[in-house]
């Protein structure tokens, strides 16, 4: 289980929650955290993100407030299994999500299509406005084991330890063997 807690500034908690699988946070400039996380069945998450059972393993996204409420929360997933996902408050508020799938991945109605191979597991990257709502997504080519999230005012890193070829489009995808993988990109 992963146990995001809010501590405030004397060291005294404030509230926490449960959740199971692996949890990522960022936080908002008005002091909201973004947590995000894969599970695989409705009791997983708090309830009150109102999440449905997931298909396989999904991923889920949900902006708290510095009291604990749920403001909003999002499943991200399809058809197949997403098994890990990063997120990331960006400089002006919005959303980037990195999630990686064996299938097409939806996030607010955005779907995300496969690129059919059913042993490659591509990442899907979605960036949504500050009320979980996405803007855009773009699909990889090629398999990432593993991947962070960075940004800067205006950039976005994504990294990856990759193997094969992978890429988002240009720049040109990377051809190798087991290798690391660095893009940035402009928002």
């Amino acid at each position: 289980d992963a146990l995001p807690i809010w501590i405030d500034t004397g060291g005294s908690h404030v509230w926490h929650k449960r959740f199971k699988k692996n949890v990522a946070v960022s936080f908002f400039a008005n002091g909201d955290m973004l947590a995000c996380g894969t599970y695989r069945y409705a009791g997983d998450t708090p309830s009150e993100l109102g999440l449905p059972a997931a298909q396989n393993s999904d991923g889920w996204l949900a902006r708290l407030s510095p009291t604990g409420a749920v403001l909003w929360g999002r499943r991200v997933g399809g058809p197949g299994s997403e098994s890990s996902i990063a997120c990331l408050v960006l400089a002006d508020a919005t959303v980037a999500v990195a999630i990686r799938s064996n299938d097409d991945v939806v996030l607010d109605g955005l779907t995300l299509a496969d690129d059919g191979d059913p042993i490659t597991n591509s990442v899907a990257l979605f960036q949504i406005d500050d009320a979980g709502h996405a803007l855009w997504g773009a699909r990889s080519t090629g398999d990432a084991a593993s991947f962070a999230l960075a940004a800067g005012t205006h950039r976005l890193a994504f990294a990856a330890s990759v193997t094969g070829t992978f890429g988002f489009g240009p720049p040109p995808p990377v051809a190798g063997g087991s290798d690391i993988l660095v893009s940035a990109y402009g928002y």
